[in-house]
């Protein structure tokens, strides 16, 4: 506010700048003392003493400047951290572990997906819609061949795509290896969920609108089993390309 009011006013004094930015001015002089100290203020040694603001365009790159300082210096402090984190062993009491746990926010919730693809060391079988497979195809694409490649069997099951043809040279990267597997119902697909390892399951809070609910994690073993058999059912019953009519 005393920056801008000096930009517009132009070389003024204590006096002038507090009537013209509204504050007090007992409080101006360590504001401007401050800009003074930034490069955002000149003093005319002059009495009473009269300030100026630098042009705007140098302003800007003041402090432009000194938010990348303070971002590269949080980086470090950040860095720091992170490696005192990673060396350090800290002792803890041990916990069990939560068997269930809501997942809010688009980020968590994709972070909690990438993690658990990365970490899967056997299986992953999904039950997604056309459209979630192909949005998790184009953004994780990289992540779905790195599981294939260290081995992972991964059956997916979605509702039949509107073309086959064009659902089919999508999937030109992935059918090339003998672990992955997709198969088709037909709409609605009644619940989109992820098994991980046959030990963790991801259950989303909607179909229609996946992206913007929460998910719920599930580690509980009891309800994970649960959960696989539905989807070998549903695997059971659901259609290869080739029976899916152009």
């Amino acid at each position: 506010m005393v920056y801008l009011c000096l930009v517009t006013s132009g070389t003024s004094t204590i006096k002038t700048i507090s009537k013209g930015a509204n504050i007090a001015r007992q409080h101006i002089y360590e504001i401007v003392v401050s800009l003074n100290e930034l490069g955002l203020v000149e003093k005319a040694l002059t009495s009473p003493a009269k300030f100026k603001a630098t042009p705007i365009h140098v302003g800007l790159s003041i402090l432009m400047e000194q938010k990348n300082e303070e971002y590269n210096r949080l980086q470090k402090q950040a860095a720091i951290l992170l490696n005192n984190f990673r060396t350090y062993k800290i002792k803890t009491v041990t916990q069990e572990e939560p068997q269930f746990v809501l997942v809010s926010g688009k980020k968590a919730v994709l972070y909690n997906l990438i993690d658990a693809m990365e970490n899967t060391q056997k299986t992953m079988d999904g039950v997604l819609t056309w459209q979630g497979f192909q949005s998790a195809v184009y953004y994780v694409s990289k992540r779905f061949k790195n599981c294939l490649d260290n081995g992972v069997q991964l059956r997916h099951i979605v509702d039949v795509p509107p073309e086959k043809n064009q659902f089919h040279k999508m999937l030109n990267s992935l059918v090339k290896y003998s672990s992955f597997k997709i198969r088709y119902i037909h709409p609605p697909i009644p619940a989109i969920m992820v098994l991980y390892d046959k030990e963790k399951a991801v259950i989303s809070n909607s179909v229609s609108t996946p992206a913007e609910t929460p998910d719920l994690w599930v580690t509980n073993p009891h309800l994970v089993t649960i959960l696989q058999d539905y989807f070998e059912t549903m695997w059971a019953n659901s259609m290869s390309i080739d029976q899916i009519s152009t």
